[in-house]
């Protein structure tokens, strides 16, 4: 939703020193290897990312308020947009990291 720059900006804003290394892409719409055009969801912008990155096989989660996650789904901690991260998502973010499952490539298309 936001360029890499002001997402920067903004989190600046809240005290964050860190860096932005990167964004995942926006595939509001992609074509397939058969020509047609579909939307893409939050799940498959993720899945992208980590093809494009060559990401596929590390763990990661997925810390989100939304649950359109297709092909990453199993990544996914549901977050409330009404009260944020709580210790709970904490808690199952660290068990994604640690102990979860090694994805392995999918394609945007199956």
């Amino acid at each position: 939703m936001y360029s890499k720059t002001l997402l920067q900006k903004i989190l600046e804003e809240h005290g964050f020193t860190g860096q932005i290394l990167d964004v995942t892409p926006n595939l509001d719409d992609y074509r397939t290897s058969s020509g047609q055009w579909v939307s893409a969801n939050r799940g498959e912008e993720i899945a992208a990312w980590l093809s494009r990155k060559n990401r596929w096989g590390h763990r990661f989660a997925v810390l989100d308020d939304d649950s359109d996650m297709a092909g990453v789904r199993e990544h996914l901690v549901q977050t409330s947009w009404e009260s944020g991260l709580q210790d709970v998502h904490v808690e199952k973010v660290v068990t994604l990291l640690t102990e979860g499952p090694r994805p392995r490539h999918r394609s945007l298309s199956s």
